[in-house]
């Protein structure tokens, strides 16, 4: 909570600069090395190179401490789908002391080093050092490393770092953009009795945080990325009908409330006239605004309505303190102890000329920061759970609850009593989950037929067992895994793991529900359980991917006991270089393997072939469910080209 001060002066410009991630106590002059780096997980880099060479990175995981990335990655397929290779790959960036250093895995073409220091502080032009390195042939090598060009994009450093061989002719190349990381790399290669020069760069347009992918007007390079995306992955935020986001509009009363409510954990229904009329209504109940604050919901807020809504959900109400902002008289007296309030907790902040302007607007990317602000406080005044950890007697209370929303009282027609319609069921169960995941649940086991709501008569989902014990495990941003083996006649052998995170207002949460079967080696099959596999892989299946291979979607082209071989196609495309990736492939509750794909376009300045292609992949998956599903990362649902109602073919 606050520590009570008797004076507090801020003069810090609010949103304009992107906040330095916090390492403890640093030489100043090692700061801007920490913001190398994009500081949000799901960053993906797309490098495209020599000879058509390219490949993809997301950050998969970054440590509490900020100083450790863990990088997931896949080489794209060069040989036309022949390759038998595993293209899949992971590394690490690590800030140790005053440099950055890479961990390499062993597939990606790039250094010939396990370990290298990429770049060393302090990030002036004209620094070197020295380091020994250790090649994959056991030979070490000493590097003298330099940084002999900066310059300036859009305000970003780019730092261009050479690594030469004291004893030898081999050297690297990097050109490191601050906010982004490697963007150039270059070394020379072996062909035949000469060198040549090996390199890939960063294509920037297809790179960048994989939430802002379906927005036409969201930019990885400013400084608002990291906050939008985190509120954009928490299901926080959302963009418009066009696809459009608008960061730079002004935010109004109701859509500021929207974003307040669902950081508390409220998801409300739409209103049948105005869409907010529920938010309004909670926020009203939960006395963060008061009945007579706004005739108007429609118009911008200003800054010192604000404070007064962020005070009043976080409970707080910090008279005794003191603000001294120049303008500070122009506050309005009702609105002062909240505006005290949201600065002293650090949520609002003054302008370098020592003002708040209590009636300035804010833009959506600035409230997105604001809103990331007041996520990372305690959880606010009036949550159930409040300073409590996780038990499992709250576990198993929630599963109960869980239970009885899926297994309501029905008639003899399986017609449910008590509700009439989805989003009536939906907006009962977010009191326990994720309006997302209570949506997908109920999508799953209910429908609607004649305004009233039927229960599917089909599996339910895996339950935790209470007899059996739970494994508890906490993760980052105060979340938990709770998981439990089970084995029964129904499903066999399968691992159940819940995620819950303690909102503030409603409690302890679940946000995510995930089955693993587990083989008879007792190996969980999870979102890594696929192959690729080669077009030829038998002459039935190349008959089938010839048949189909012009076509956009999906579909099972090969069924064995075990597995399925399932074709996934992007259609027509205007030339070479064009590929399908996998991102990540799901056993989801309903007896549905998703499978996530990327489609990588050819990046600027490859050479590639002018004629139309049919780009497709061949994906050998366990058949451990009957259905399945393929969408990109834009959120398109490919069509199931043996669907019967599919008239293409």
């Amino acid at each position: 909570m606050l520590k009570k001060t008797n004076s507090i002066v801020l003069a810090i410009m609010i949103i304009f600069t992107v906040t330095t991630v916090s390492l403890g106590e640093e030489n100043l002059e090692n700061r801007n090395l920490y913001n190398i780096l994009p500081q949000g997980e799901d960053y993906e880099w797309n490098y495209y190179g020599f000879a058509e060479y390219g490949h993809t990175m997301t950050i998969s995981n970054i440590s509490d401490d900020n100083r450790e990335y863990s990088i997931s990655g896949q080489i794209h397929d060069m040989s036309g789908m022949k390759s038998e290779e595993e293209l899949s790959f992971y590394m690490k960036y690590v800030f140790e002391e005053d440099a950055l250093i890479q961990y390499k895995g062993t597939k990606i073409i790039d250094s010939d080093f396990a370990r290298i220091e990429l770049i060393k502080a302090p990030l002036n032009m004209g620094n070197t050092w020295t380091q020994k390195v250790t090649a994959k042939s056991g030979e070490t090598l000493n590097l003298k490393c330099e940084i002999v060009d900066l310059e300036y994009e859009d305000d970003k450093g780019i730092y261009t770092v050479r690594y030469d061989s004291i004893d030898g002719d081999y050297y690297e190349i990097r050109k490191i953009k601050e906010g982004v990381g490697v963007i150039y790399f270059e070394k020379p290669i072996d062909s035949n009795d000469s060198k040549i020069t090996f390199n890939y760069s960063l294509n920037e347009e297809s790179s960048g945080y994989k939430s802002f992918n379906k927005f036409k007007d969201l930019d990885s390079n400013r400084w608002y990325a990291y906050y939008v995306n985190k509120l954009i992955k928490n299901n926080i935020i959302s963009g418009y009908p066009d696809n459009t986001f608008k960061p730079d509009d002004n935010i109004n009363v109701s859509e500021f409330t929207k974003l307040l409510l669902n950081t508390l954990g409220y998801k409300e229904a739409n209103g049948n006239d105005d869409w907010y009329s529920n938010y309004i209504k909670r926020a009203k109940q939960l006395n963060i605004i008061d009945e007579e604050d706004y005739t108007n919901y429609n118009r911008p807020i200003n800054r010192q309505e604000m404070a007064k809504m962020i005070a009043r959900a976080l409970g707080e109400k910090e008279s005794e303190n003191t603000v001294q902002f120049d303008d500070i008289d122009k506050v309005e007296s009702k609105y002062k102890e909240y505006v005290i309030a949201a600065v002293s907790l650090g949520i609002l902040e003054g302008y370098p000329d020592n003002t708040f302007r209590p009636n300035g607007n804010l833009s959506r990317a600035e409230a997105s920061k604001v809103i990331v602000e007041v996520m990372s406080k305690e959880v606010v005044k009036g949550s159930k759970d409040k300073g409590q950890a996780l038990t499992n007697e709250k576990v198993i209370s929630l599963e109960e609850d869980f239970k009885n929303y899926l297994l309501p009282k029905t008639n003899s027609s399986n017609v449910v009593l008590g509700y009439n319609s989805k989003e009536e069921l939906i907006s009962d169960m977010t009191s326990i989950m994720t309006e997302s995941l209570a949506r997908e649940n109920v999508n799953i086991y209910f429908e609607e037929k004649q305004g009233e709501l039927n229960i599917i008569p089909t599996e339910g989902p895996a339950m935790i067992v209470n007899s059996k014990p739970l494994d508890f495990k906490e993760m980052v941003d105060g979340e938990y895994l709770v998981s439990q083996e089970n084995e029964n006649a129904l499903r066999g052998r399968y691992r159940l793991e819940i995620y819950y995170k303690n909102t503030p207002q409603k409690g302890w949460m679940m946000t995510n529900r995930i089955f693993y079967p587990i083989d008879t080696k007792g190996n969980i099959n999870n979102n890594l359980s696929y192959q690729t596999i080669d077009k030829n892989y038998s002459e039935d299946v190349a008959t089938s991917a010839q048949h189909v291979r012009k076509l956009r979607g999906y579909g099972i082209i090969k069924e064995t006991s075990d597995s399925y071989i399932v074709y996934i196609g992007l259609g027509e495309k205007p030339t070479g270089g064009y590929s399908v990736l996998i991102d990540s492939c799901v056993n989801l509750v309903n007896d549905t393997t998703k499978i996530i794909i990327k489609e990588n376009a050819p990046g600027k300045g490859v050479v590639t072939t002018q004629a139309i292609t049919y780009p497709y992949i061949l994906v050998k998956i366990d058949k451990t469910n009957s259905n399945i599903d393929v969408e990109t990362l834009d959120g398109e649902k490919l069509e199931d080209i043996n669907d019967e109602s599919n008239e293409r073919i």
